[in-house]
């Protein structure tokens, strides 16, 4: 008698099917040497991830005096490429900003998220990528230690919101629709006077990582007020940012000297768009706010 195979036999298929290409960046222009500096990958609705492949700390080890002229380089490609892909633009038809930054192949991999695949691709092309064990880590969730983790501080934040103003409990997690067919642009709050986007901007060797994701989430704030709100613009547009105090002793004064200089670096992105970012160290701080500019 024949026999009939039971689905449950089998892992379930991907959610997400995209384009993705490696980004390279060459130290020496004409050397011919390139080195994986991001992966990006692009769904068929337009959504995207950026995900940066090295730490300031392996750039420091390979070039010396010479870490900080390359890390303003790839700060610079992966601001005009997420640019670009936010406004809508496509993947393989991307240009560069300058001759030594060159995109790779663009192909096509399925995943658990666009992240899942940008990572993915990562594996696949980057030996010097900053952490690889960051990659089994869940979509959107990073966990970082006790304490320390993305989506605790966002509970802890809505909470505090919510224990003096429970109706505003409806407004985390939001979602807009930017472009017809493009997946949902997720958002942290979305209030009647402020929208905001949550993070957290910890030292230490993927600091690089934090804060061009923290740049990703005011592209999506960004996108929001110039696009979706611009009839209707709410009065203030910001990015939350967990971030240590300068003496804080769990880190060492380096890494606390690089994640304030990334702040400002962050600060001053938001300046140049009319957006804003806030530091905190608690998270009654933050919930203070968004009740401050809701209930005012």
């Amino acid at each position: 008698m024949a026999m009939t195979a039971d689905s449950r036999m089998f892992p379930p298929v991907p959610d997400i099917q995209a384009k993705w290409a490696p980004l390279y960046i060459e130290p020496m222009h004409g050397s011919g040497e390139r080195i994986v500096v991001a992966t990006a990958a692009v769904d068929s609705g337009g959504s995207f991830y950026v995900h940066a492949t090295l730490s300031q700390r392996v750039l420091q080890c390979m070039y010396g005096d010479r870490a900080e002229v390359l890390d303003g380089l790839i700060d610079l490609a992966l601001d005009v490429l997420q640019t670009y892909l936010a406004t809508g633009g496509s993947l393989e038809n991307w240009m560069p900003p300058f001759r030594s930054c060159h995109l790779g192949t663009c192909r096509t991999a399925m995943g658990s998220s666009l992240e899942h695949v940008a990572r993915s691709g990562a594996v696949l092309t980057s030996s010097l990528t900053a952490k690889l064990a960051d990659y089994s880590l869940e979509q959107g969730q990073e966990s970082v230690g006790p304490g320390l983790d993305v989506d605790r501080w966002v509970q802890q934040i809505r909470e505090r919101v919510c224990v003096q103003s429970p109706h505003l409990d409806a407004r985390f997690n939001g979602e807009i629709l930017v472009r017809p067919g493009a997946s949902p642009t997720k958002i942290g709050y979305l209030g009647g006077n402020i929208a905001a986007n949550f993070d957290m901007l910890i030292p230490g060797s993927n600091l690089s990582n934090r804060r061009f994701r923290s740049k990703s989430r005011l592209l999506d704030l960004q996108i929001l007020k110039d696009q979706v709100d611009n009839l209707l613009p709410r009065t203030s547009y910001e990015l939350l940012l967990w971030i240590p105090e300068r003496d804080s002793p769990g880190f060492s004064p380096r890494q606390l000297d690089a994640a304030h200089g990334a702040l400002s670096e962050l600060q001053a992105f938001a300046d140049d768009h009319s957006l804003m970012v806030r530091p905190y160290h608690r998270a009654e701080e933050a919930a203070q706010r968004i009740l401050t500019a809701e209930l005012s």
